[in-house]
């Protein structure tokens, strides 16, 4: 009986990786979101910014897409995924964005031996997640290091309420984006209203 079953078990394996390679997960990309053009008179635009990586908790790090199931719960799509990792793909969007907002030149890390930033921008992100169909929460600190000063020159708190980007996980990475833009105009506004004057 036991040498009967065990090419039945082996059948069975082999039909459960082949669903498994018929059905590969959905790969999302993080979707550019519009940006505002620069003053070209900005102060700020004469700064050269290092922006590390964005520290995200340990659900948003994930390559499954995580998605609130409730008021405290979260789960992770195994169909539904980030094509690049959460952290590099935002941190890089993120620097795009403040090129864009303020003139500067913004470099995501990893940086090049030759750069010298006057300021570098770290983001420490508590909660990055939102329900299908509903809002994406974008909440943390913003910490400036200004080079100069040899200190922090601004601490800000953020909570980002960025609208549904429309139904089903596409909505949700929609949303993740427009997050990161709206972050984006916060940062650009802080440092204009610290160094613009």
């Amino acid at each position: 009986m036991m040498m009967t079953l065990r090419p039945l078990a082996a059948a069975f394996a082999l039909s459960l990786g082949a669903c498994a390679e018929l059905n590969p997960p959905t790969l999302h990309l993080l979707p550019t979101a519009p940006v505002h053009a620069a003053a070209t008179d900005s102060a700020v635009a004469r700064e050269q910014i290092a922006l590390s990586r964005i520290a995200l908790p340990d659900y948003a790090e994930d390559s499954a897409i995580a998605y609130l199931t409730g008021a405290t719960t979260v789960a992770r799509s195994v169909d539904e995924r980030w094509a690049d990792p959460l952290a590099r793909t935002a941190t890089a969007a993120l620097a795009g964005a403040l090129t864009a907002r303020t003139g500067a030149l913004v470099l995501a890390e990893p940086w090049p031996p030759e750069f010298d930033p006057t300021l570098r921008i770290d983001v420490l992100v508590d909660q990055f997640v939102g329900a299908l169909g509903g809002p994406v929460t974008l909440s943390g600190e913003v910490r400036v290091a200004d080079a100069r000063m040899r200190g922090l020159a601004v601490v800000r708190r953020f909570d980002i309420a960025a609208p549904s980007g429309g139904d089903g996980f596409d909505g949700v990475a929609r949303a993740h984006a427009d997050a990161v833009a709206r972050l984006a105009d916060e940062i650009a506004a802080a440092l204009e209203a610290r160094y613009g004057g």
